[in-house]
């Protein structure tokens, strides 16, 4: 005797079991690419590719397959609807690269750990975007760039107008407070100026005890510990005239010359801070241009 309700639950199981086996990737007549990563999963459809917890997934599943057990498909075969839309519309998801939502940012929020939000952004193939690549830079500079939640360091140089290129260029130069490197863009410096201009800082500092946190100026000024008009302001001295920043290594003392004839206005200077009745004065220079003079200056002559 053959019982009309059991063959009935019977091809509903067989076809929930092909469903369940191309939503977890394992039939390619789908097309569906399902990739884990941490605690996320990704699916690949061949025209969208989306995010969604892979808990919330897992659940999705099981309660489509629950509606298939309950019928959905027993007037007609299922390979012959679009039952993966009527999934879709069965489950949320976190990201779409087509569909809705597409705001990263609320991905990125969703997702408290860096690098699984790396992840998921590289297998969504939106790891160029400007969140998740200056998230990369910060986290790939260290802990002091990347600070206590690098998605608000991020998100901080996204707010300062940084671009992606920018962020890179900062950072390499060893910025690592976004308001800090806009004062400076604001005042007409690139990061290049700005690391000049701290290099300057450094050799004016050279005999002495560092005026600057970690005698870094660029690290000073980030911690809040130097106003970035000290930097800027020691860009627009060097900037607006040929002075060179000089240290005798003899005295310990530091000065500066106009670097039109180096070696004759280290001598003025060596000659205007000693009596007429000294005797020979040496003096061994080193100018911030990376050359050395040394010589003696007789104030007598």
């Amino acid at each position: 005797m053959t019982f009309t309700a059991i063959e009935t639950a019977q091809s509903r199981l067989a076809t929930a079991e092909k469903i369940a086996e191309e939503l977890t990737g394992g039939n390619q007549r789908a097309g569906l690419i399902i990739t884990t990563t941490g605690s996320h999963t990704i699916v690949d459809d061949g025209q969208d590719r989306w995010a969604q917890s892979s808990d919330d997934y897992d659940t999705a599943c099981e309660s489509y397959l629950g509606i298939v057990l309950a019928g959905r498909f027993d007037d007609v075969d299922y390979t012959e609807t679009d039952w993966y839309s009527d999934f879709c519309g069965e489950c949320g998801c976190l990201y779409s690269r087509i569909g809705s939502p597409s705001d990263i940012d609320e991905l990125a929020k969703s997702i408290d750990d860096a690098s699984e939000f790396l992840d998921v952004c590289e297998k969504l193939g939106i790891d160029g975007e400007e969140l998740p690549a200056i998230v990369k830079i910060l986290v790939e500079a260290g802990d002091r760039f990347a600070g206590n939640n690098c998605f608000d360091e991020a998100r901080e140089w996204i707010e300062e107008d940084f671009t992606v290129e920018g962020v890179e260029q900062w950072t390499g130069v060893g910025f690592w407070d976004a308001k800090a490197a806009s004062a400076c863009v604001d005042a007409g410096l690139d990061a290049n100026n700005a690391k000049a201009a701290a290099e300057s800082l450094i050799d004016k500092d050279k005999g002495e005890e560092s005026d600057y946190t970690d005698e870094c100026p660029i690290y000073s000024v980030c911690n809040g510990d130097t106003d970035v008009s000290v930097l800027i302001a020691e860009h627009d001295r060097t900037e607006k005239s040929d002075i060179m920043a000089c240290h005798d290594k003899l005295s310990g003392e530091n000065f500066d010359i106009q670097g039109e004839d180096i070696r004759s206005e280290i001598e003025q200077w060596v000659r205007d801070g000693i009596d007429s009745d000294s005797g020979i004065i040496a003096y061994n220079v080193d100018v911030d241009n990376g050359e050395n003079y040394a010589g003696e200056v007789d104030p007598s002559n």
